[in-house]
């Protein structure tokens, strides 16, 4: 995969260790799907936000990106968490995945994330403009991408 200067300086840990750890996960990605170079995405809605998801492990790595000074350079939307913060007992779930989804969602938004938790982000003002790339995941918000979306390039 063809990369530009700024992305081998990225991948090489010029701009810190979140950034090279998510460069080396995409270059990973562009190899595996045979992508020939990067494009600019400025929109993402993030379908890895709900502990169901991430787990343990994933919380912590989400929390070690944050805590080293990781941000989002797009505009960043979550999908639904595992509870609902506002009455996470009344509907039955454990302290302990309450405590783990509040520590994901946090480390998110501590990264710039917009903690919405909603699978239909264009229902809440996030619909990207003509020509943007975006990176979506979530089945409505990519059944929206594909069908709506891209009948208005």
């Amino acid at each position: 995969m063809r990369l530009t200067r700024e992305e081998e300086s990225m991948l090489a840990g010029k701009s810190g260790w979140p950034v090279q750890k998510s460069m080396e996960i995409l270059v990973q990605l562009g190899e595996i799907y045979g992508a020939e170079k990067m494009i600019k995405v400025s929109n993402v809605h993030m379908p890895g936000s709900s502990v169901v998801v991430a787990g343990e492990a994933g919380t912590k790595f989400v929390e070690k990106m944050a805590g080293l000074g990781g941000k989002f350079c797009a505009l960043t939307t979550l999908n639904p968490g595992a509870v609902n913060f506002d009455a996470w007992q009344e509907t039955g779930y454990p302290e302990k995945t309450y405590q783990l989804q509040r520590r994901l969602t946090d480390a998110y938004q501590t990264m710039g994330a917009v903690p919405c938790h909603t699978c239909t982000p264009y229902l809440i003002g996030n619909c990207p403009r003509r020509g943007e790339h975006i990176a979506w995941g979530e089945s409505s918000a990519i059944a929206f991408a594909n069908s709506v979306l891209v009948l208005l390039r």
